[in-house]
C-alpha cells in the first residue's frame, strides 16, 4: 500500500572508481513519492535483490567479484554503446583466462528493452549463483568446471539509465517506460520520442517483420539490420563463440519462446525445442506468486511475429538452442507495472529462474552438440571448416567428425552430406551422398568420414552433415555450417551424359533415369514433338539421376532429352 504523504530529500552519494581510484560526490534534491518500491542511487554498493541496481553500481559489482574469484571470472567488454557507455559480458568458467575449445560455451542475456529491469536483476542473480556456489555446491562446481558460462547483463544500458530517471539512478516513480536504445534519430541532440532504435527487431533474421518503420515507434526496427552499435557488438562477439544453448531475458508475460520468431514455419529442430520448452516449464518455480502458469511455443503462436531477434540470429548462423523467457508477471496478473514489478518481487522471480538456468547450461553436453541420450549419435564438427570464413574455389576435403554421445553402443547407422549454394533466401542443393558408420562405437568413441567436393563458383554454401539415426531426437544430430566462396576454379566442361533410358512405361507415366560423371542438376525436358515444351525436374548434386513423367496422354509418342549442369553452371 503507497504511503499517502511525500518528503523532500537530499541524497549525497559517494562514487569511487575501481578503475582509477577517484572519487566523486554529487548531491540529488528532490521530491519522492514513497511507496513499496526503493531507489537506488548512483554509485552505491550492490543491493542484493531488495531494490532495482544501477548501472553503476552493476558495473562495481561485476569487477568486485572478478577481483574476488579470479579464477573463474573475468569481466570484458564487448562494445559501447551510442552513449558510449561498455557493454559488459561476464566469463565464468575454471581456468576462465582459457579459452578451451574443449568446453561448451552457453550465453544469457538480459534488458534488450530498456524499462525491463527484472531481466538485469535475475543475470546478476545467474552470475551470483554460479560465483557463489563454486566449491560448495556439486552441481555448480561441476558445471563451472566444464562450461564456458556467458552473461551480458545489459545489452542497452543507455536505455535502462534513460528508463530509470537518468544519471545512473534507478527511480520506480520516475520511468518513462522506454523501450529502445537512445540512438538520436533526428539528430537534434536532445531524446525524444523520434529516438531510439528497438535492439531486437535490428538483427538480421526476418528483419522488417512484425517492427514500425516510423521512428517513433517502440518497435522502430532502425535504418538496416545492425544499423545500432549494440547489436553490432552482440553479433562480432557471437561470431567469436559457439553457443551451444542459452536464454535471452525479456519482461513481462511468463513466456517461453524458441524459433522461429518471425514466421510461424517450425524449425528442423522443432522436436527438441517444444520438448525443451516443455521442461523449462516444469523447472520454473512460482515465488514470485503468479496466479497463472506459464505458456510455451514460438512467438507468432502465442504472442507475435517478430523479425531481426537474437534467438533468430544465433540458431540460423550457428545452431544456437536459445530460448526467450519472458519473465513474471502473467499480463494477467494484478500488478500495475509489469516492466517494473514491486521490489519485493525481485528475489523471489530470480530464484523461480535457477533451475532452468542449470538445465540449460547442463543441455550443452560438449562444444558441437546438446544431447547426451542413451541412444544419441551425432557431428560434433566438420573440418577444415569455420562458420562464416571465405576460402578459395577448388576442390576441398571435408572430414566430419561422428560420435556416440550416448550410453549405449552404436553402429551401422547411416550419415548423409547435403551442400546446397545459397541463393537470395532459398538454396538450391548441388551436391548429397551418404555414408554408413559400419564400426561399433562406445560411449565418447568418434570415426572420421571423409568427403571431397568441388566447389567451383564463388558464393554462400550450406554444409550440412546428419546422423540418420530413427530416434526422437534425430533432428538434432547434425551439424550445418555456411561458408563462403572466392574467386572460381574456372570450370568450363560440362557433365558428361551417359546410361539415357526410359523405364516403367504406363498409359500415363514414365521415368527417365541417367547418370553423370560429376554431381549435377536433373532436368528432362519432352512433349509430342522435337520442340518439347514441359519440363520435369529431379534432385541436384548428383551422379545418378531419375526423373518421374506423369500426366502422359495414353497411345501417344512423346520426345525427351536430358540435361544437366554442374554447381559451375
Amino acid at each position: 500500500m503507497k504511503c499517502l504523504f511525500r518528503c523532500a530529500l537530499v541524497v549525497v552519494f559517494i562514487s569511487v572508481s575501481m578503475l582509477s581510484g577517484q572519487s566523486t560526490m554529487q548531491i540529488l534534491n528532490f521530491s519522492e513519492h514513497v511507496d513499496a518500491r526503493a531507489i537506488q542511487t548512483v554509485g552505491g554498493t550492490w543491493d542484493k535483490y531488495h531494490s532495482y541496481n544501477s548501472t553503476n553500481s552493476l558495473t562495481m559489482e561485476l569487477f568486485n567479484l572478478s577481483a574476488q574469484h579470479p579464477d573463474i571470472m573475468k569481466v570484458i567488454s564487448i562494445g559501447k554503446t551510442w552513449k558510449g557507455r561498455d557493454i559488459w559480458a561476464v566469463k565464468i568458467s575454471q581456468n576462465v583466462n582459457v579459452d578451451d575449445p574443449n568446453k561448451p560455451e552457453v550465453i544469457f542475456d538480459g534488458n534488450h528493452h530498456a524499462r525491463e529491469w527484472l531481466t538485469v536483476e535475475v543475470c546478476m542473480y545467474i552470475i551470483h549463483k554460479f560465483v557463489d556456489e563454486y566449491g560448495t555446491n556439486a552441481t555448480i562446481t561441476n558445471l563451472v568446471n566444464t562450461r564456458q558460462i556467458w552473461v551480458i547483463p545489459t545489452m542497452n544500458p543507455d536505455g535502462r539509465v534513460y528508463d530509470g530517471g537518468g544519471n545512473d539512478g534507478i527511480d520506480p516513480n520516475n520511468v518513462k517506460n522506454w523501450r529502445k536504445n537512445l540512438r538520436d534519430n533526428n539528430n537534434n541532440g536532445q531524446i525524444d520520442t523520434y529516438d531510439g532504435v528497438d535492439l531486437n527487431r535490428n538483427y538480421d533474421i526476418g528483419y522488417g517483420v512484425g517492427s514500425s518503420t516510423s521512428q517513433s515507434s517502440d518497435t522502430y526496427q532502425g535504418p538496416a539490420p545492425f544499423s545500432e552499435k549494440e547489436t553490432q557488438a552482440y553479433r562480432d562477439f557471437a561470431k567469436q563463440h559457439h553457443f551451444i544453448t542459452g536464454i535471452t531475458y525479456h519482461s513481462y508475460a511468463q513466456l517461453i519462446l524458441y524459433p522461429w520468431a518471425y514466421t510461424s514455419a517450425h524449425t528442423s529442430d522443432n522436436t527438441y525445442f517444444t520438448s525443451a520448452a516443455s521442461k523449462i516449464k516444469s523447472l520454473i518455480k512460482n515465488n514470485a506468486g503468479s496466479a497463472y502458469s506459464w505458456q510455451t511455443g514460438q512467438p507468432p503462436e502465442i504472442l507475435y511475429a517478430a523479425g531481426g531477434s537474437t534467438f533468430d540470429h544465433l540458431y540460423y548462423y550457428y545452431g544456437t538452442f536459445q530460448f526467450c523467457i519472458e519473465l513474471y508477471p502473467s499480463q494477467s496478473d494484478s500488478i500495475s507495472d509489469g516492466f517494473h514489478p514491486p521490489t519485493s518481487k525481485i528475489l523471489p522471480a530470480c530464484m523461480d529462474q535457477i533451475e532452468a538456468v542449470v538445465f540449460m547450461v547442463e543441455s550443452a553436453k560438449n562444444p558441437y552438440y546438446i544431447l547426451g541420450n542413451s541412444d544419441d549419435v551425432g557431428v560434433y564438427k566438420i573440418e577444415p571448416f569455420t562458420n562464416m570464413t571465405n576460402y578459395s574455389a577448388g576442390t576441398h576435403s571435408i572430414n566430419a567428425y561422428i560420435e556416440n554421445f550416448g550410453k549405449n553402443a552404436q553402429s551401422g547407422f547411416n550419415v548423409s552430406i547435403t551442400i546446397s549454394k545459397v541463393n537470395g533466401s532459398s538454396a538450391v542443393q548441388v551436391y548429397a551422398n551418404t555414408r554408413t558408420v559400419s564400426n561399433t562405437l562406445t560411449q565418447n568413441q568418434t570415426e572420421v568420414l571423409n568427403w571431397t567436393y568441388n566447389f567451383q563458383e564463388a558464393g554462400t554454401y550450406n554444409i550440412k552433415v546428419e546422423t540418420l539415426k530413427s530416434d526422437s531426437y534425430s533432428a538434432n544430430n547434425k551439424k550445418e555450417i555456411r561458408i563462403n566462396i572466392t574467386g572460381s576454379s574456372g570450370d568450363t566442361t560440362p557433365p558428361v551424359i551417359s546410361n539415357v533410358s526410359a523405364s516403367g512405361i504406363t498409359a500415363s507415366g514414365a521415368t527417365i533415369t541417367w547418370t553423370t560423371d560429376e554431381a549435377s542438376s536433373s532436368v528432362v525436358e519432352y512433349g509430342t514433338t522435337t520442340s518439347y515444351g514441359q519440363t520435369a525436374t529431379g534432385a541436384s548434386g548428383v551422379t545418378s539421376h531419375s526423373v518421374t513423367l506423369s500426366g502422359l496422354s495414353a497411345s501417344t509418342t512423346y520426345h525427351f532429352r536430358v540435361k544437366s549442369a554442374d554447381a559451375a553452371g
